[in-house]
């Protein structure tokens, strides 16, 4: 029998097998703008338009979304590389927004570039081990036509245009 901490790794390892989009979780609060990389984001319905979002308890977003009850995902495009790698690190957090043009919809930061944003309001949120799962409704919806999107897959970035 496998013991927790090696289901862990093996599914840490598993989910490194299964390509994702970069998105850039943001919000805003009284004490600033936030934000996160993260790949644990998807559609939940389209009746009524949702998404979650699954955030660690310890990330510096939680409490300030938690506060602000308003998210944005926004799906990073090839050319917001260093968006991704600004938002992933622990590391210069006050300078994180001063990468890229960002909007500000409905006090929530937008980035300009992304694939797609979605604004989203919470709704619910359940608690489940280290993390909190949001559940946002979506407000408002914003793409760009062209833009091809960021992928992670073996722990590493993939650019889709280099494919084709």
């Amino acid at each position: 029998m496998q013991s927790d901490s090696e289901i862990a790794q093996y599914l840490k390892d598993a989910m490194a097998k299964v390509a994702s989009t970069v998105a850039v979780i943001t919000t805003s609060s009284g004490e600033g703008k936030f934000g996160i990389a993260a790949t644990s984001v998807c559609t939940l319905s389209l009746n009524p338009p949702s998404m979650l979002v699954c955030i660690n308890k310890s990330a510096s977003i939680y409490e300030p979304l938690l506060e602000s009850n308003r998210f944005a995902v926004n799906f990073l495009s090839e050319s917001d590389l260093d968006i991704s790698a600004a938002f992933g690190s622990s590391k210069d957090r006050d300078h994180r927004f001063a990468k890229g043009h960002w909007n500000d919809v409905d006090g929530v930061p937008q980035l300009e570039s992304a694939v797609a944003s979605a604004q989203c309001s919470v709704e619910q949120t359940v608690p489940f081990g280290t993390h909190v799962i949001f559940i946002g409704r979506v407000t408002q919806i914003a793409t760009k036509e062209g833009a091809p999107p960021l992928i992670y897959l073996d722990r590493k970035y993939h650019l889709t245009s280099s494919a084709n």
